[in-house]
């Protein structure tokens, strides 16, 4: 993972993937082996432990370009949403993989995301977690409480 043009790192977040009270790093790599790879890291001491990975299953998708680690199941760990924008069935439309976790960095694919499918829409591109803003109670059940975009701007 030392090759700079793979993008180790393009997008990265914190989280409870490992127990409640750690917190371990996630990291995307868009670009290794073509179709991108996604890790999550333990801290130990001064160094990180690779303790999960998955890889993106098309050429060219992006897969970990955006990252967004949340608690979708309200079970005190933390679950990762990964991007990839560039997904095609006919032209960039993009998805995003949801993972369970399961504690311990063990992840699970709970399904996939995408959008309406519509033509160049880069779904995933951005990935946020925004907080409680129905006053419901849950920070974020998929769809609720979650922001996924196509474009990336600031404000």
């Amino acid at each position: 993972m030392c090759n700079r043009s793979l993008f180790p790192g393009y997008a990265v977040t914190a989280g409870h993937f490992s127990s409640p009270n750690v917190i371990d790093i996630a990291a995307g790599a868009p670009q290794h082996s073509g179709s991108g790879k996604v890790y999550i890291f333990k801290i130990d001491g001064v160094s990180l432990v690779k303790s999960f990975q998955a890889s993106g299953r098309m050429m060219g998708s992006y897969f970990g370009s955006s990252l967004c680690a949340v608690d979708l199941n309200q079970d005190g760990l933390s679950d990762l949403l990964v991007g990839a924008p560039m997904h095609s069935q006919l032209r960039d439309e993009g998805q995003v993989s949801v993972y369970l976790s399961k504690g311990n960095g063990v992840m699970e694919e709970d399904g996939v995301l995408s959008g309406d499918n519509a033509f160049n829409a880069h779904f995933g591109e951005c990935i946020s977690a925004i907080g409680d803003i129905d006053d419901d109670g849950y920070q974020g059940q998929y769809s609720n409480n979650l922001v996924v975009d196509t474009e990336c701007k600031n404000s």
